[in-house]
């Protein structure tokens, strides 16, 4: 299966009880193990063991919150064996920490962004997790928009046209989901308004160019999925065809925390925040030089 072990990490929000549905529906359709993982973030000179605090019972704060992870876990994940987990310390290294111990192969978590900045950052968990964690991370920055129906329509964003691994991968989550794909992909085009931008029209080499790549991706794969090429900024693009497709999951490739910054997974931030649906990021894509000489070979075709 794709994904054999996931990872819920709880903070007992309300935005965690609204993913609840989506990370039972993934349990069920990879057939995997279901972890859930909860966080005491505890002060900083309470957390050595050297100097522990007197004033704190961490046993009992341990006993409830596993009481907690149980009543969470009874109430939402009625079928099948769920490991209950209880950390200290930062949420963000505990995930990471647990996800590379137990080999898990996805992280599912809301994105949270607090504080006068909420609009314009993913939340600081959910970003060092996405940095950090060598595994796949599905994440929804509107938790409470989520609909109760089943992931039908995925949306697959392909930055790096040579390498099929991000579409492999998407192809084999919509076959396990029963869901339809479709895949996307953005032509840079900078002026104007961003409505403007993805109805602008594409040059016709260059559309064609790109077209022959996506498809020699598909063939590679295997898939025959319909293509959107649009103009504009990345995070548009996709955000714009998600809600065009009614997509239910968006599927977008992030790279190593070496490359974290590189290609499409530059703006992962920006497609979690402007995505009208729940986004994946899959691990697998490669460097900006290297997806930069294809862009420039698509620009180039039109010349």
């Amino acid at each position: 299966m794709l994904f054999e072990n996931i990872l819920f990490p709880l903070d007992f929000s309300p935005a965690c009880e609204q993913i609840a549905p989506a990370v039972e529906e993934m349990r069920r359709a990879m057939r995997a193990q279901l972890s859930l993982l909860h966080s005491i973030d505890l002060p900083r000179p309470w957390m050595s063991q050297d100097a522990p605090n007197q004033w704190i019972d961490i046993d009992a704060l341990r006993g409830r919150a596993r009481e907690r992870l149980q009543l969470f876990a009874d109430t939402h994940f009625l079928h099948g064996h769920t490991n209950l987990m209880v950390e200290t310390g930062d949420a963000a290294e505990a995930i990471c920490r647990y996800a590379q111990q137990q080999e898990t192969d996805l992280v599912m978590m809301p994105t949270h962004g607090y504080g006068i900045f909420r609009r314009a950052l993913v939340g600081s968990v959910t970003t060092k997790v996405l940095h950090d964690a060598g595994c796949a991370v599905w994440t929804a920055a509107h938790a409470g928009t989520i609909t109760r129906r089943s992931c039908r329509k995925i949306l697959c964003g392909i930055g790096n046209l040579e390498q099929p691994e991000i579409l492999r991968t998407a192809a084999m989550l919509a076959d396990a989901l029963a869901a339809t794909l479709t895949i996307v992909h953005a032509y840079p085009y900078f002026a104007e308004t961003s409505s403007e931008r993805y109805e602008r029209r594409i040059p016709r080499r260059a559309r064609e160019h790109i077209l022959q790549k996506i498809d020699h991706l598909q063939r590679l794969v295997g898939t025959h999925a319909p293509v959107v090429v649009a103009c504009g900024e990345v995070n548009e693009v996709i955000s714009e065809t998600a809600r065009r497709c009614d997509a239910d999951l968006v599927a977008v490739g992030r790279g190593s925390s070496a490359h974290f910054l590189g290609s499409l997974q530059s703006h992962l931030y920006y497609i979690i925040r402007s995505s009208i649906c729940p986004v994946i990021a899959l691990p697998g894509a490669r460097s900006q030089s290297h997806e930069k000489s294809i862009m420039e070979e698509a620009v180039g075709a039109e010349l």
